[in-house]
């Protein structure tokens, strides 16, 4: 890696509108990724109201003590998913004085308005911690190892993913609103994007028991946003976001690739399975390369399979399409991890 991957162009493509800031664009291949640097504030007014909501992009190291702090505090984060635009906050965070169940509440009245109580939300968490709130005994005999750190981050390394798992019943700390109420799981995203952790690291020395829990930052029934401009147009209608959101987070990487679309889902296998895997639902990263990466067969879940927001249409093409820029934006987020660290 050389400086040779940061250039300065005269006129490097905007994601950000309003965007006032420095623009460092990084190149990877045939992309140009513009690396928007320092704050922007986006103002918006309703009724008479004025409101304001930071934006930064997750790949502005400078800022991440800032987002970090901000998460910490309790606000609802706005943030560009490896695909979509999505949403979270931390709940019941033992840390700060707020009443039990005030996140949950958040999303359920502003955020995530329609969705329904029997779709739970999704954490956001780091590998290590998991081991806190999975049931492995109620795993295949195959997973058991999952026990250890090492072999959970493992199944995180080749993208994107949600990974449902059987939760503990007995943990003060995870919401009820986080459980599937008919089998007692949940379903576990974290992502291999190496700005992402950073942040995540730095939220971890403040905030210890507190889950950052969310989902797909839409309305039940619509679909997220796909693009950064998409979504300030959005939260310039919906008043209920516009009074709730606390602050936006960009990933160049992940729009630049042209990625849109949500997340694969996969649910483990449990005591008294055939020990494979069920593909919940479709997603950016294919079934098929999660399954060669981890080791893990993968088979359709009993269920049907569901497929997550797409801007492009499930079809063989567009899903090794899709697949190939997750493992091409993969490498270029690393790349860029290792230039700027």
């Amino acid at each position: 890696m050389t400086s040779e991957n940061l250039i300065d162009l005269n006129q490097p493509e905007l994601l950000i509108p309003r965007f006032e800031g420095d623009i460092r664009p990084f190149v990877y291949k045939d992309k140009t990724i513009p690396i928007h640097k320092g704050k922007t504030l986006w103002d918006f007014e309703h009724d008479g109201q004025q409101y304001q909501i930071p934006v930064f992009s997750i790949w502005d190291y400078e800022s991440h003590e800032e987002i970090a702090g901000l998460i910490a505090q309790g606000k609802v984060c706005a943030m560009y998913m490896w695909g979509t635009y999505g949403t979270g906050l931390l709940i019941n965070s033992p840390e700060w004085p707020t009443p039990a169940g005030w996140g949950v509440k958040v999303l359920k009245a502003n955020i995530k308005q329609g969705r329904p109580e029997n779709m739970p939300f999704v954490p956001f968490m780091y590998p290590d911690d998991m081991i806190d709130f999975w049931d492995i005994d109620r795993l295949h005999k195959n997973y058991r190892h999952l026990q250890w750190a090492g072999s959970r981050h493992k199944l995180y390394e080749s993208g994107p993913v949600h990974i449902i798992v059987p939760t503990k019943k007995r943990n003060p700390h995870i919401d009820v609103s986080l459980i599937m109420a008919n089998d007692y799981t949940t379903s576990y995203f974290y992502m291999p994007h190496p700005a992402w952790e950073r942040v995540v690291k730095i939220l971890r020395k403040e905030i210890k028991h507190a889950i950052f829990a969310g989902g797909s930052l839409n309305f039940h029934g619509e679909l997220p946003a796909f693009k950064t401009g998409q979504l300030y147009k959005e939260i310039a209608q919906k008043s209920d976001w516009l009074k709730s959101i606390g602050l936006i987070v960009v990933c160049e990487f992940s729009e630049i690739f042209d990625i849109d679309r949500g997340q694969l889902q996969i649910r483990l296998a449990q005591k008294g399975s055939d020990g494979v895997c069920e593909e919940a639902r479709r997603g950016a990263r294919s079934r098929y390369t999660w399954s060669q990466d981890t080791g893990y067969p993968v088979k359709d879940a009993a269920e049907g399979v569901r497929e997550a927001s797409s801007l492009k249409p499930y079809a063989r093409f567009n899903d090794l399409v899709v697949d190939a820029n997750v493992t091409d934006s993969k490498e270029a987020m690393r790349q860029y991890d290792l230039f700027a660290a």
